[in-house]
């Protein structure tokens, strides 16, 4: 060996972590009966008692106490509970991120559900359907049918494009209180309250027929 080289340092010695012990674990020279009896003290929270433990393992109240006291089951058992409460807490975030994304997604589906039947609109709207009645065999010269929005659809519609706009550009709501940039858009299945039977008969209509494609 040549005393002149440098020391090298020497490396410390990597520990798993999965084999840490915790202060719940089994303690150095803790007896199987002692830990036997901890793990069912601290896995009751509800009805912790010297007394119940005894009973399960058949032992003396007076031996429980001893177990407890020389292994510090206090602390031990808070350290669980603390331990317990933060997985708790770490699942109960988990679950609201999942059900975020969830709501997320279904609200896309949603979207994606109403783009495509507007689009169908669009479409008849501007070039409407060949008339079933028109005896013409020629599709190109068959009748077309456009469908008539009432005028409560069709104020409804441009409301609802407004806001959605506006939003879209992040620009507020003035509609709303604290004029954030936000709306409430309730859709309701029953159709609005009209004064004109056949303003009425035509919204039905419109709404059967889309509904059937």
């Amino acid at each position: 060996m040549d005393l002149l080289s440098p020391i090298l340092p020497v490396e410390e010695p990597t520990i798993d972590p999965q084999l840490e012990v915790r202060v719940w674990d089994r303690r150095q020279g803790e007896t199987r009966k002692a830990f036997r009896a901890f793990t069912l003290y601290r896995d009751q929270p509800d009805k912790r008692g010297f007394k119940e433990v005894g009973a399960q393992l058949n032992c003396s109240v007076q031996n429980v106490f001893k177990w407890a006291k020389k292994y510090d089951w206090y602390n031990r058992v808070r350290a669980w509970d603390v331990h317990e409460d933060q997985q708790a807490q770490e699942a109960q975030i988990r679950e609201r991120r999942a059900m975020a994304e969830r709501i997320a997604h279904s609200g896309k589906r949603l979207q994606d559900v109403a783009l495509a039947q507007l689009e169908k609109l669009c479409d008849r709207l501007e070039n409407g359907k060949p008339d079933p009645a028109d005896p013409e065999t020629d599709p190109a010269k068959k009748r077309r049918i456009y469908p008539e929005l009432t005028p409560y659809q069709i104020a409804r519609m441009y409301e609802v494009g407004v806001k959605s706009e506006r939003v879209g550009r992040g620009e507020p709501d003035p509609d709303s209180p604290n004029n954030y940039a936000k709306f409430e858009l309730v859709i309701s299945t029953n159709p609005p309250v009209v004064e004109d039977p056949e303003e009425y008969a035509a919204a039905m209509a419109l709404q059967d027929e889309l509904m059937q494609e």
